[in-house]
């Protein structure tokens, strides 16, 4: 009994699943060129957006589109922000207090001069399982 329960417990060691831990997969659409990189920063609901993301991934950008993964997620509500870092310095560049670079964020949500500043609550979506999520530049 202690040998089965000792293969089960290593079992989900290794497959993390068992804990609630995924994959979750941000694949980046509609970037204007192939220059620079895709960059997410994913927050949850205690993380201060958009200053300081729970995780960031970067990815090259192909043909207009980049894969960004987060592995060993643990399953529950996140909010992301992707922007396309066109120089390649790892900060959304601003002009006149406003974001100079490509941006796109969870949830459909559009930065406009009428939305407000991005909340956890404007941007939340559900993470369940391993999986997909799409997220457009616009």
């Amino acid at each position: 009994m202690i040998k089965l329960f000792l293969n089960v417990a290593a079992l989900c060691v290794v497959s993390l699943s068992c804990f609630g831990q995924e994959r979750l997969t941000i694949v980046a659409g509609n970037l204007k060129s192939n220059s620079g990189k895709a960059v997410v920063n994913l927050f949850r609901q205690q993380d201060d957006i958009p200053e300081k993301p729970f995780r960031t991934g970067t990815a090259k950008i192909v043909n207009g589109q980049a894969i960004i993964g987060f592995e060993n997620l643990p399953i529950g509500y996140y909010a992301a922000i992707l922007f396309h870092d066109e120089n390649s310095n790892d900060v959304v560049d601003h002009r006149f207090g406003f974001p100079n670079e490509p941006m796109g964020f969870s949830n459909n949500w559009r930065l406009s001069l009428f939305s407000g500043m991005p909340t956890f609550e404007k941007l939340k979506f559900e993470f369940r399982e391993s999986g997909s999520y799409a997220i457009m530049i616009r």
